[in-house]
């Protein structure tokens, strides 16, 4: 699929409606070895379309373009469409190898950003291909458009925000974000530039929170995770929270261990474990299945649920197809 094609599918009659865009890019680690495209995200789309008529972008490695399952407003992109001289430059100052698992989960946002400066769109969200999402994003752009000029991401510890669902005004708002990446690595080297920060390690989340600490008040906010406290910016307006990491850990666990985990340092688990008594309900709405967090005799519904587990099936609000 050439620029072209991509410009006018982003200028559809859909105009009005929030586009939203995944990404999978195949590695080599400890996470995800290859590049087939892994059922997860196959039920991520799924789910995402329950809610959703807004096109869905999936950005991919060309040869993961055949492999995925074709439906009506889905949009396969190859990857390598989209390579620039920025993905090398980052790749010249970080330290992991350029198929590595925490080096392609940062330049996939270098790819996005080219994939939106060519084909002209704007004001899109991304989010991990393993998040299920329980609304029609179209619903709130108003909300997005209001509270957040550039980037939303959604905050997950002192440490660390996550791509669990994103906001993104253009390719310039991630732009920006990206030379700082690359700038601050080349300065001080991925060692120092941790330590300088106060950060565990450099990978995309900590280098989001770094870039937030930075530019946050002009440049990146944070969605509302939690509906009360520091953490709830937001929630007046989306009348929902967002998860980061640690609603998907406590609902659905991680690979090896869970449900039920509470990272003591989490925004989230850090509430859980002060209130055992606090939980996850699922309320049927017209025959679907949704999230809410149930405390102090009220309830926030959960309009994504980071599903560390990967078993998507159990969380889906129709379950599997």
């Amino acid at each position: 699929m050439g620029y072209v094609e991509v410009e006018l599918l982003g200028r559809s009659d859909k105009r009005n409606e929030m586009n939203s865009i995944l990404a999978h890019i195949g590695c080599t680690g400890p996470y995800i070895t290859g590049t087939y495209p892994p059922e997860h995200m196959e039920r991520c789309i799924e789910q995402y379309l329950l809610f959703n008529s807004a096109d869905m972008y999936v950005l991919t490695d060309r040869a993961n373009i055949p492999h995925l399952k074709k439906r009506p407003g889905v949009i396969p992109v190859a990857l390598e469409d989209y390579h620039s001289d920025k993905v090398e430059r980052f790749n010249a100052v970080f330290n992991y190898g350029p198929r590595d698992f925490w080096t392609v989960s940062t330049t996939r946002l270098i790819y996005l950003e080219n994939f939106l400066r060519v084909s002209g769109l704007q004001h899109v969200c991304h989010f991990e291909n393993d998040v299920l999402v329980y609304f029609n994003i179209s619903n709130y752009a108003s909300v997005f458009e209001s509270l957040y000029s550039d980037l939303a991401v959604t905050p997950c510890d002192p440490d660390q925000h996550t791509t669990g669902f994103m906001y993104i005004n253009d390719y310039k708002s991630l732009g920006h974000m990206t030379e700082f990446f690359i700038f601050e690595l080349a300065r001080l080297g991925v060692n120092s530039m941790a330590q300088q920060y106060g950060v565990h390690m450099i990978n995309d989340m900590t280098l989001m929170k770094c870039y937030a600490d930075k530019f946050g008040i002009s440049n990146m906010k944070t969605l509302p995770v939690m509906p009360f406290g520091e953490h709830s910016n937001g929630y007046e307006q989306f009348g929902a929270i967002f998860d980061a990491a640690g609603w998907g850990q406590y609902v659905t666990g991680t690979r090896t261990d869970g449900p039920g985990i509470t990272y003591a340092g989490h925004i989230v688990g850090g509430v859980l474990r002060a209130h055992p008594e606090y939980q996850v309900v699922w309320n049927v709405e017209d025959g679907l299945r949704f999230p809410y967090f149930s405390y102090d005799d009220r309830q926030a519904k959960l309009n994504s649920i980071h599903v560390h587990s990967k078993n998507m099936c159990l969380y889906m609000s129709k379950g599997c197809e």
